[in-house]
């Protein structure tokens, strides 16, 4: 026992430092840990952020091309509507032009159907004056 008195601050001093140099290892090993669980954090937030833009970038794209599409729908539609314009103006003036025509043909028509009318109508007066004439009734126009 004499032994362990003579040495005991010595073996008191080397359990310190053993339990101190033990604490040292494992602070230095959780530090580490926690130095590569911020990096994690950092890397993680990185590839968040990254793919975040890859979303928000892919959204612009597709709302690039509906836009592109509702666009190009659009234009299609117009020409469309124009064609349609065109071709309704074409067969409105086809039928103004026909019905110039027809116009035209009846008052032609109506002009002829008048004059002839009206030679008859000056043959018959004039073949009803001679015929009153010659029985002596008197003449309307006189």
């Amino acid at each position: 026992m004499l032994f362990l008195n003579q040495y005991s601050d010595l073996i008191l001093l080397s359990g310190m430092l053993l339990i101190l140099l033990s604490l040292w290892i494992l602070w230095f090993r959780q530090s580490g840990a926690l130095r590569d669980l911020r990096e994690q954090g950092v890397v993680q937030r990185e590839a968040t952020r990254r793919l975040e833009e890859l979303v928000q970038a892919q959204g612009l794209q597709q709302q690039s091309a509906m836009t592109q599409e509702g666009e190009k729908r659009r234009e299609e539609i117009h020409n469309y509507q124009q064609r349609q314009l065109l071709q309704i103006s074409k067969l409105y003036q086809a039928l103004e032009r026909r019905f110039g025509e027809m116009q035209k043909a009846t008052t032609e028509e109506n002009g002829a159907l008048r004059l002839s009318l009206s030679e008859r109508l000056d043959s018959f007066h004039q073949g009803l004056e001679r015929a009153l004439a010659i029985t002596g009734w008197p003449s309307r126009r006189g």
